[in-house]
């Protein structure tokens, strides 16, 4: 995953150059994937039957579901990609479609066997998301997205 650019601010400043600078200063090795109170532009190579295998069963494994706290636009620039909710809906996505998240948990699997995947994503980091009083907090462990207090 490569971060293009990003910003420290939902409405960055110009002046003088302001984001070009607060940019150059980040440490790349310990930018979180969602820039807090702020945007990241970032593109994502997701390499031939990126799947997993239980090592047990050795049945196909599911994806790394995740959530972040923000608001993500996802676009297909080469390739295809299988969009998978938790609900268990699959959507195939290919060169130009674009998916918007928005907090959702959700998971990329390319089930070319030849063929590469490559997105740009841009995530703006939004508010908690609550959904029916609850709050469902960011989870990038692929562990499905528990609500806060279970």
């Amino acid at each position: 995953m490569n971060l293009l650019y990003s910003t420290s601010t939902p409405i960055p400043s110009f002046t003088q150059d302001a984001d070009l600078h607060a940019n150059a200063a980040l440490d790349l090795a310990t930018v979180p994937l969602v820039i807090p109170n702020g945007t990241a532009c970032r593109v994502v190579d997701i390499g031939p039957l990126s799947v997993s295998v239980d090592k047990e069963t050795g049945k196909e494994a599911t994806p790394l579901m995740h959530r972040t706290q923000s608001l993500d636009y996802g676009i297909v620039v080469s390739g295809e990609v299988e969009l998978i909710l938790d609900s268990g809906e699959t959507r195939t996505m290919r060169q130009g479609d674009v998916a918007v998240q928005r907090g959702t948990m959700h998971a990329w699997r390319n089930k070319s066997e030849t063929e590469w995947c490559r997105m740009v994503f841009v995530l703006i980091a939004s508010e908690e998301v609550v959904v029916e009083g609850r709050v469902l907090p960011e989870d990038l462990s692929g562990g499905g997205g528990k609500t806060e207090g279970e």
